[in-house]
């Protein structure tokens, strides 16, 4: 299904091996996949209460926001994730699981 929505959005394997960054296409096919995980981890969350207390709520929620975190520093860095890794750094994975602790 990848492949499908790479020729959707008029990019494809090539545009990879290139490493094309700032190509409109590739461009636009990363912003719909970072959209669409964004929303899939909003429709998530309020499922998180349903998770049992033994952790697993917490450390579900700190991984959502972690990885989104991720998706963040893909549009900060105007989705280039062919020439660096995006990461969250280890300073903002603690507020995030600081937060998600007391929030």
């Amino acid at each position: 299904w990848v492949r499908e929505e790479m020729e959707k959005f008029g990019t494809g394997p090539e545009c990879i091996a290139a490493r094309r960054v700032g190509d409109p296409k590739w461009t636009a096919f990363m912003q719909f996949q970072v959209e669409r995980a964004k929303e899939t981890y909003a429709k998530a969350e309020p499922g998180l209460k349903l998770l049992a207390g033994d952790g697993s709520r917490l450390c579900a929620r700190m991984m959502g926001r972690v990885y989104g975190g991720i998706l963040d520093e893909i549009v900060r860095h105007d989705y280039d994730v062919l020439t660096e890794r995006r990461y969250v750094p280890f300073g903002r994975k603690l507020r995030i699981a600081v937060r998600a602790v007391w929030g």
